[in-house]
């Protein structure tokens, strides 16, 4: 180990090290959505911060099973997470699907994500394994609510589920007719799962890149270090989304349902790649004012991803960044 090293404190070691600490800690993010709002609910001005900042506590649950992955195993990992899924299992009253999602989603899909990281090109293929295990558990959790619920199909539960949400939107002097309000149920059904499976991928991805800076400060961690916007998917990828796209506009019923599902998912993530690399070529140029720019329009202006996803989806074949120079992704 090097000599200025930092060692990590002595309260995280107590909790990364040990089994059953660090499941009670695990239970304790997961949980901080349901307990820490009630903390404050006497002091309404602070909700909305309370509330925020729970749900930032509850979404590192990942990054601790990607953490003890990198430093501690894959069975030190396995052990601590069935723990964890025991805890649960207790504190939910005996119900056994949120010990699954627990086990399954929030433990053994980052802990792998940990293992492929630690890789030669681990990055790239973490990435990958991530979004199709993303757009999987996404899929799997709508047909168990789906099936649950005796919908006759996924696009049916999600309407269910997005209809009395809709219905609670004021509405004063009838503003929104009828057929506005289908138009935007519609809309939202068919966007809603590859929303969440983007929106998943992202938080993981990041989760799993916290665990790598962490395992590498402390001096843990040996494998693929590959900065994030240096960020390329492979082939594969590419051609996934042209077929889900033929899928989308061909196919019907679930199969079409589904196409869109994984074809909103594999574009975000191209988009993703092409605001990396679009990123970086505006920093070879020192152009740090466009760079905020960029983000400003992609917060502002949806559409704009749409050049972005076909240079990402570019990119895969011609590789802009090599063209950038040697240094740029060491800046």
């Amino acid at each position: 180990m090097n000599e200025n090293q930092p060692t990590m404190p002595p309260l995280a070691e107590f909790f990364l090290t040990r089994k059953v600490p660090c499941a009670f800690l695990a239970v304790i993010l997961l949980t901080t959505l349901f307990w820490i709002p009630g903390l404050f609910a006497s002091l309404p001005p602070l909700a909305f911060m309370v509330s925020f900042g729970s749900s930032i506590l509850h979404m590192l649950t990942p990054g601790l099973f990607a953490i003890i992955s990198i430093g501690g195993g894959l069975a030190f990992t396995l052990h601590t997470a069935v723990i964890s899924a025991f805890l649960v299992w207790l504190l939910s009253g005996f119900a056994v699907w949120p010990a699954i999602m627990v086990m399954v989603f929030y433990a053994v899909v980052p802990m792998l994500a940990g293992q492929i990281l630690r890789k030669p090109g681990g990055f790239q293929l973490c990435m990958s394994w991530l979004l199709i295990a993303m757009l999987v558990a996404t899929l799997v959790f709508l047909a168990a609510g789906a099936w649950m619920q005796d919908s006759s199909s996924i696009q049916a539960f999600v309407r269910s589920l997005i209809e009395p949400v809709l219905a609670a939107v004021p509405n004063p002097e009838k503003q929104l007719t009828d057929d506005m309000v289908e138009q935007a149920t519609q809309f939202l059904v068919w966007v809603l799962p590859g929303s969440l499976a983007l929106s998943f991928w992202s938080i993981w991805s990041l989760n799993v890149l916290f665990a790598r800076q962490i395992s590498v400060r402390y001096g843990f961690f040996s494998g693929d270090q590959t900065p994030m916007l240096e960020l390329r998917f492979n082939k594969s990828v590419a051609y996934a989304f042209v077929v889900m796209l033929l899928l989308a506009n061909f196919t019907e019923g679930s199969v079409q349902y589904i196409a869109v599902c994984a074809a909103f998912l594999f574009g975000g993530a191209l988009s993703v790649q092409g605001v990396f690399v679009t990123h970086l070529w505006l920093r070879a140029r020192d152009m740090q004012l466009f760079i905020a720019v960029m983000y400003v329009l992609l917060l502002m202006w949806s559409l704009i991803v749409i050049p972005f996803m076909v240079l990402g989806l570019l990119d895969i074949w011609y590789d802009f960044r090599r063209k950038f120079g040697p240094a740029i992704g060491g800046k």
